[in-house]
């Protein structure tokens, strides 16, 4: 099993500067992200460059959501909020 994390979390750990503990963690647990939240976490303007490089050298994968797969259907409807729990 493959635990996706968001954008908050992996946030969180930047904030906290405990970026390490989350790469190692990742290396222990299967983690990853998805593009979108790479791209959004790239954009910062005041960490965007360090959080490159951290990816780079983390255990985090970062997965390519495909158009028309099961996982765009699923995102879509996340970003419209038409999901229920």
């Amino acid at each position: 099993m493959i635990y996706l994390l968001d954008t908050n979390v992996v946030s969180y750990f930047l904030q906290a500067r405990r970026e390490n503990d989350l790469a190692v963690a990742a290396g222990t647990v299967a983690c990853a992200i998805v593009d979108e939240v790479r791209q959004e976490l790239l954009s910062d303007r005041t960490r965007g460059v360090r959080i490159e490089q951290w990816l780079r050298a983390s255990n985090l994968a970062v997965i390519a959501i495909l158009v028309g797969s099961d996982a765009d259907v699923v995102l879509s409807r996340l970003e419209i909020g038409l999901t229920t729990s």
